[in-house]
């Protein structure tokens, strides 16, 4: 299990831990997130059909696992 700013770009990878965020990102335990950009930790993802904007702070708080290619 990894910080989601150590995700490589490109990636698909799959949330196994979030702390007090998922009801603001409507994100939940077991979704999967595409890393479309991460630049030194800030990040745009894709989950479900939208693309999100998250700063490092947030990305630090949730922890992902088993990368996807």
């Amino acid at each position: 299990m990894i910080s989601l700013s150590e995700a490589v770009c490109g990636g698909t990878y799959e949330i196994k831990w979030l702390l007090g965020i998922a009801e603001n990102l409507r994100m939940r335990v077991g979704d999967t997130l595409d890393i479309i950009q991460n630049a030194g930790g800030d990040m745009i993802v894709k989950h479900k059909y939208r693309r999100i904007a998250l700063s490092r702070d947030i990305c630090s708080k949730i922890k992902v696992g088993e990368y996807y290619d």
